[in-house]
């Protein structure tokens, strides 16, 4: 694939990077200018589009997915349920107009939606799209936030873009198309990759979160903020998400690397598997941001209410 060295950082402009390494045949570098590190030579859009199919999201075929949303879908029904909760901490608990970029199978949407809130969803992936849209009954537009009606300017009270920003070929781009949709005073929450943490030094590209060609961007908090308020976005709270693991959801990813494992049906045989544990490798970040027209301090009752 061609190299970008030569195309300017999409964050700051500069025409200087450091290279890291190489995974997967994509070369990885950091902007010296604001530090972003990114894949410098990224697959076509449509290269890009191909990712998000079925087996994408049922972690099979040749996808690079890993995760299987249908088997798995009370786990993520958990993860749908704690982001909402966090939502409402700082975007109130009354029921308000929400867009989720990049919905993915909609454990989030349908959390919000059980809360009473309007909502709609964005996909890339006409799989996740049809999927929500008729097994959640929620909206969902199947394509980009540019393809977003005119008329829709400034029509949310929240917008969400979870673990979506590293997906993306232009994280700058889509953040002016949020702030363009988002209310005056509203609410904007993200989740993404942080590379400010001591497994990222000390494993690099065997860490866990660098996975090109799904994988195009990684993040840190001094970066995010230049990014949030070149567009007018005022960061209020950041965390960083634990990662839940369980031996059933690993036993099958070993059974995906070695096929011969599933003749074991240790799944079925083994209930013990189910239990689980919370680390925090700190590799991934949640934060939430309000319109820079309104006070930056956390409020249970922001405009709109």
């Amino acid at each position: 694939m061609k190299s970008s060295f030569s195309t300017p950082c999409r964050l700051c402009g500069s025409e200087k990077f450091r290279p890291l390494f190489e995974k997967n045949n994509f070369q990885i570098v950091a902007c010296t200018g604001c530090g972003i590190v990114f894949v410098a030579n990224p697959p076509a859009p449509r290269e890009l589009q191909a990712i998000y199919v079925e087996e994408y999201y049922r972690g099979s075929g040749s996808s690079v997915g890993t995760v299987d949303f249908i088997k798995d879908k009370a786990f993520f029904d958990t993860i749908g349920r704690e982001k909402a909760d966090y939502v409402r901490r700082f975007a109130g608990t009354a029921p308000r107009t929400l867009l989720d970029i990049g919905c993915g199978m909609g454990c989030f949407l349908g959390a919000m939606k059980a809360a009473g809130w309007t909502v709609e969803g964005i996909e890339v992936s006409a799989y996740a799209a049809d999927y929500v849209a008729k097994n959640l009954g929620i909206p969902v537009r199947c394509g980009t936030v540019e393809q977003f009606p005119a008329d829709r300017e400034k029509s949310f009270d929240v917008i969400t873009l979870w673990d979506v920003l590293e997906h993306v070929p232009d994280p700058a781009r889509l953040l002016r198309h949020c702030r363009r949709l988002l209310k005056p005073g509203g609410c904007f929450f993200l989740s993404t990759t942080n590379i400010d943490t001591p497994f990222f030094k000390l494993f690099g590209k065997q860490a866990r979160i660098v996975i090109p060609p799904s994988h195009l961007y990684y993040f840190s908090i001094p970066v995010l903020k230049k990014l949030l308020a070149d567009n007018s976005l005022e960061m209020i709270d950041f965390c960083h998400e634990p990662l839940f693991v369980n031996g059933d959801r690993l036993w099958r990813r070993c059974e995906k690397m070695w096929p011969v494992l599933q003749r074991l049906h240790l799944s079925e045989r083994w209930p013990c598997l189910q239990w689980g544990f919370h680390i925090n490798p700190r590799d991934s970040l949640r934060l939430a941001a309000r319109d820079g027209r309104w006070s930056s301090q956390p409020s249970a009752d922001p405009p709109g209410a």
